[in-house]
Order: C-alpha cells, then sequence, then structure tokens
C-alpha cells in the first residue's frame, strides 16, 4: 500500500565504510531474516511509497546484488558534496515530486512523524519539512521538495556544504517530536557494532556463541563471544557451477571476478556481460560477452618500475595493517588491499584466507582499473600469489610474510616489486 505517500519518492542514502566501524554499514549489516541494512529499509519505504532511490558514491557496488533489483540505483550527482549532493541527486532523478531523504544508518522509522511532515509541507508551500528531537533538527530523515533544488546548488557554488546552512535560505518548516511517544532510538545513528545490536542489526561473517561448552550436548557457559561465520557460496559462470568455496559472505561479487581471473576466464571486468549475488550471498551468477578467442594477460611481460618510494610503501603497509576491522576481533582473518598511484588506502577486504582475501581485492581492483596500482596482503608471497596479481596488472606487491623463492623468481621475470614488510622497513 502507498497511502498518502503515493505522490513521493524516497531515497536512502548508502554512505560509504564507516572507519569507527570498521566496515561498510550500508553493505554488511543484515537484520535477524538476513536481509541486508539497504534491502530492509528500501523495503519498508517501499510499501507507502511510490518510488525508493537508493543513493550512493559508487553505484557499482550495489548493482550486483539481487535484493536491491526491485529499487532504482543512483551514484552521486555530486560527489564530495557530502549529505547536499545526495539531495540533489535525489531530487534529480525524481522530477517534479517531493522525496523523503533517509540515512542508511538511521534505521528507525516512524510514520506519524513523516505523515505530519508532509502534511506541515503540503499546508505551508515549504521547500523543507524537517523533524526535531530536543530542539535539534534531522536533515537526513526529512522531505525536500522541488524548489530544494536550485537553493542547495546556489549553497554549494558559494560555499555552504552543510545542509543546515541552506535551510534558512528556503522555506522549511518544523515539527517538535520530543513532547510525543516516539520508538527507542529515533533519529539514532547505527556507528558500531553495539549500536547495530540494539537495533536489531548484526555484521555479516559474525555471530555469537558461548565462550565455553561442556561436552557435547550440555548446555554452554560463560558469556558469549563474536565468532566468525562462514558461507558456503557457489560460482556459476554462463550457468556452470565453476566451484564451491567457504567465506566471509562480504564483496562476494569482488571475489567471484577474481577467481574467474585466477583461472583465465577474465582478463578484466569488460569480459563481464552480468554478475549478480543472490539474495540468500550464497550463489553469484556471472554471465561472460561472446569473445571470439578470450587471451589472458601474460605473466612474464616486463613492467615499469613502480613510482612509490619505499618510504611511501613502507608508510602505506602501516596504513594498510592498521585500518580497523570488526572481523579481527573475532579472531584471525586475512586481509589484501590495493592503492592506485596518488592515493591512499581506502579500502580493505577480508577473508579466511590470504588467497581469498586477495581474490576480492583484485576482483575490485579490475572493475575500478585505477591505472598503476600496488597490491598488499597479509599473507606470504607464493608463486600462485604473485601469478594473479601480475594478470589484475599491478606493478607492486607488498606482503607481510617473507615471499618464497618461486614467487621472487617469477617476480624478478615479469619487472613485478616484491617486498615483505620488514624489507620496507630498513630501506
Amino acid at each position: 500500500m502507498t497511502g498518502c505517500f503515493e505522490k513521493c519518492g524516497a531515497a536512502v542514502f548508502c554512505g560509504g565504510r564507516s572507519r569507527r566501524m570498521g566496515a561498510d554499514k550500508a553493505l554488511y549489516l543484515v537484520d535477524g531474516a538476513g536481509r541486508g541494512l539497504l534491502s530492509a529499509l528500501a523495503g519498508e519505504l517501499a510499501e507507502r511509497f511510490g518510488e525508493v532511490l537508493l543513493v550512493t558514491d559508487d553505484r557499482r557496488k550495489l548493482a550486483s546484488l539481487a535484493e536491491l533489483r526491485p529499487f532504482s540505483l543512483a551514484e552521486d550527482l555530486r560527489p564530495g558534496a557530502g549529505p547536499v549532493g545526495a539531495i540533489l541527486t535525489a531530487l534529480a532523478h525524481m522530477p517534479g515530486r517531493p522525496v523523503f531523504v533517509l540515512a542508511c544508518d538511521m534505521p528507525v522509522i516512524d510514520w506519524e512523524v513523516l505523515e505530519r511532515l508532509k502534511d506541515l509541507m503540503e499546508a505551508a508551500g515549504a521547500q523543507a519539512a524537517l523533524p526535531r528531537l530536543g530542539g535539534r533538527p534531522e536533515p537526513l530523515h526529512a522531505f525536500y521538495a522541488p524548489g530544494a533544488a536550485p537553493v542547495f546548488a546556489r549553497g554549494l557554488d558559494e560555499g555552504r556544504s552543510a545542509v543546515r546552512q541552506s535551510l534558512d535560505q528556503m522555506k522549511t518548516v518544523y515539527w517538535d517530536c520530543q513532547s510525543a511517544s516516539r520508538p527507542l532510538g529515533l533519529f539514532a545513528n547505527l556507528n558500531t557494532l553495539a549500536d547495530a545490536r540494539r537495533a536489531g542489526f548484526t555484521l555479516m561473517g559474525l555471530t555469537s556463541r558461548a565462550a565455553g561448552q561442556d561436552e557435547p550436548g550440555g548446555a554452554g557457559r560463560g558469556a558469549e563471544r563474536e565468532v566468525l561465520s562462514e558461507t558456503l557460496f557457489e560460482l556459476a559462470v554462463n550457468g556452470e557451477l565453476i566451484l564451491t568455496q567457504a567465506a566471509l559472505p562480504t564483496n562476494l561479487d569482488d571475489l567471484a571476478r577474481g577467481l574467474m581471473l585466477a583461472r583465465g576466464l577474465i582478463s578484466g571486468a569488460e569480459d563481464l556481460a552480468s554478475l549478480l549475488v543472490s539474495e540468500d550471498r550464497r550463489r553469484v551468477e556471472a554471465e561472460l560477452k561472446p569473445v571470439p578467442q578470450r587471451e589472458a594477460r601474460p605473466l612474464e611481460n616486463l613492467r615499469p618500475p613502480p613510482p612509490w618510494a619505499p618510504g611511501e610503501q613502507a608508510a602505506l603497509f602501516a596504513e594498510f595493517e592498521s585500518w580497523p576491522s570488526p572481523w579481527r576481533a573475532a579472531g584471525a582473518v586475512d586481509r589484501a588491499a590495493f592503492v592506485a598511484f596518488g592515493a591512499g588506502v581506502h579500502h580493505i577486504f577480508e577473508d579466511l584466507n590470504p588467497l581469498a582475501a586477495l581474490d576480492k581485492a583484485l576482483g575490485r581492483l579490475l572493475l575500478e582499473n585505477p591505472g598503476r596500482s600496488l597490491v598488499m596482503t597479509s599473507g606470504r608471497a607464493e608463486r600462485e600469489t604473485v601469478e594473479r596479481v601480475l594478470r589484475a596488472g599491478a606493478e607492486s606487491l607488498l606482503t607481510r610474510l617473507p615471499p618464497t623463492a618461486a614467487a621472487i623468481d617469477l617476480a624478478r621475470a615479469a619487472g613485478l616489486f616484491l617486498a615483505a614488510a620488514d624489507e620496507l622497513r630498513h630501506k
């Protein structure tokens, strides 16, 4: 049912990786039924709104998720402009309609609040309608009319990057809801795993188990702790099952690309016609474009010297190792990353073993195709590791553990810079 919101649109802002939580909240939080946070929010909004739009800083990271296919996807039209850019994107994709905007890490929806805001905005002919709780307005749980777009655009041009800085430049109405009985946690952000648990969400790949167990069949004892929870997923290519593998249920699209690269099925993301991760995250379906003769990237092909000085590489690896992760607290997980020349570490890929983590990183490297790139892994460089990195076209590989002789020989033959972290620190 759409009810009184049928002539409005709704937009959920997906955000990105939260350094405080150590994960991308929009992608990795799931509810008790196993639905992703974005899917749960969009599904609730879709019952009453005419259309639900998911606004993201990178459309590609959502496009492969089957559970999000019923909703519209839009990449931020003003990247780097924060919530103002996301609001402008929502209004541009839903022209002529008021749009309710919601940050994905504010998952509590109070329909009475939304009804009051919509009625206030219509009665006053306002461009914005915001709730206030304790005197504090919530600009990312609010309605914006089409007339708000030129005001926000002008504000960005004039250096007003915060939503609140443009509200006094347009007709804005507020509804104070502190006197009414509101749901627990209304407008609360999910900034930590504890916040997420209180709101009924957990992190993919984590589950709770008793710290101590009696003999089989006995009751558990002691406090509960977080432990890793892998999934057994299938990779099918052109309808044929290629493999079944245990993995942390994160970045499965990236993992699938990395595995296909390792097997010579693709040489770049452009070889894929489609890639879809099932709603239960237990199967990835890939369709390849018809190519007369697919040629794998040659391994022994001399590369130019890496543009990073030893000190820069050491600093990048230190940043890589110190990057927070909620999965590491539950036990040892391996990680990998890639860095484009001139950039810092912006994403960490983690899994149950070094090769799986590396495949995720290289799968995303193929998708982003950043040019000159450096790859880092928490594992040891073996011949298979180096082969994967060479196929991805990277120029440098940094490892936590010393490489094997076979890895060194292949890297030298191909012109790949290969070093362990302790070597970098002494250069």
